[in-house]
């Protein structure tokens, strides 16, 4: 099931029913390759008569022939009769040298060795250097969903505005994974027993209390994968302010997360934000520390307000400490004084944290800082293991 749903763009057709835009699909088709794949228009999109055509562009050095085909609100996929019998003689007509199929579904089984066999046995398509592409559902919603290019999330927007708020509405989704039904519940004499992650033997408790607890954790298992990734990338933007196990130094490219610690002895330096982002440092450094340990974050942070209240730069974000907890470190100072970027990662941090926070077995000795020189930079090498929980999200819900 893709994320966006294809549905939210209008059929020609649906339940008997003419669309109010009739071509909307091949609109869409349009400004995807267009927006989306940088594509030039070489002939738009029209009704009538149009000689099997729905598109053509230049993609990617060539000259293209785009079919387009909206079967997302029937999920029929598109067989051979949707499509042109004649798609070597279509493509030499209009100059071009390759067919794309660009469906809201996919295409079915028929149609794509339909379409493989008149392309391998055409001896047209081989003299003229004619391909074929398809474009399914999936690969136009990673394409538009590419973290690497912003203009698709806008243009997700405009196109699935539901699947959009559905998409960034929710970060964390509880997995409700275990139920009264489910075949790992079996009762025991005054309790139950649960097997699979997060299960065990249960006695004299509230069988409700026994799934509620275990889908929590469960829940709160399999999104560590996803903390351990937001610390790697806090790591990366502000390498100066964590440390490493020098034992042994090999290891840096499959560093543990236990093997890492906030670096609580280095000073809370203002002007390092010069070298990564532009941030208030001394806050956000150590709202990120607050996460393996709240009370030695807040008085590190501390120490620095004492140090810092003559400096004017802090005074009309300075907070008494006896005025609001843990010093100041609280969501509504984070979240003014962060830009977007800043933003996504403590929402990931804060939505992902498993119960207790970030644990590390790191001695503060046998350590060495990520950036010793200030330099804003990571070493070359260095890598989180994450292959454990790799695996286990690989392998779904089982034991580990």
């Amino acid at each position: 099931m893709t994320i966006l749903d294809f549905t939210e763009i209008p059929a020609p057709t649906h339940h008997e029913k003419k669309s109010a835009d009739l071509d909307a699909f091949e609109k869409f088709a349009e400004a995807f390759f267009k927006e989306i794949k940088g594509a030039k228009i070489l002939k738009r999109c029209a009704r009538g008569a149009d000689g099997g055509i729905d598109l053509k562009i230049e993609y990617n050095g060539e000259k293209c022939l785009v079919s387009c085909k909206h079967k997302a609100h029937s999920g029929d996929s598109v067989s051979p009769k949707d499509e042109a019998p004649n798609l070597i003689d279509l493509l030499l007509a209009h100059k071009c040298t390759k067919f794309i199929g660009f469906y809201s579904t996919i295409a079915s089984e028929k149609l794509r060795k339909s379409v493989e066999d008149t392309f391998r046995n055409s001896q047209s398509a081989k003299r003229e250097g004619l391909t074929y592409e398809f474009f399914y559902n999936t690969d136009i919603e990673s394409n538009i969903l590419d973290i690497n290019n912003p203009r698709g999330w806008i243009f997700s927007a405009k196109y699935f505005p539901k699947s959009y708020i559905n998409l960034f509405q929710r970060i964390v989704v509880p997995i409700d994974y275990y139920n009264s039904s489910s075949k790992e519940l079996s009762k025991l004499d005054g309790g139950y027993r649960l097997d699979g992650p997060c299960g065990g033997r249960f006695l004299g408790r509230p069988l409700e209390k026994i799934l509620s607890d275990a889908n929590e954790c469960l829940t709160s298992e399999l999104h560590q994968f996803f903390f351990y990734i937001a610390i790697k990338d806090a790591i990366n933007l502000f390498p100066h302010y964590f440390v490493y196990s020098d034992q042994p130094i090999k290891d840096i490219d499959n560093l543990q997360i236990n093997e890492i610690s906030p670096a609580w002895n280095t000073d809370l330096d203002t002007s390092y934000s010069e070298k990564t982002i532009n941030c208030n440092i001394p806050i956000i450094i150590c709202a990120i520390w607050s996460l393996w340990d709240m009370e030695k974050a807040c008085i590190k942070y501390s120490e620095y307000r004492k140090k810092s209240r003559n400096d004017t730069l802090y005074q009309d974000n300075y907070i008494h400490e006896i005025e609001i907890p843990y010093c100041g470190l609280n969501f509504a100072l984070v979240a003014k004084l962060s830009n977007n970027r800043l933003r996504d990662l403590f929402a990931r941090l804060v939505a992902f944290c498993p119960a207790g926070g970030a644990k590390t077995s790191l001695k503060l000795e046998n350590s060495i800082n990520f950036d010793p020189d200030k330099s804003g930079t990571t070493p070359e090498k260095w890598n989180l293991d994450l292959s454990e929980y790799n695996e286990w999200l690989k392998k779904g819900l089982s034991n580990r």
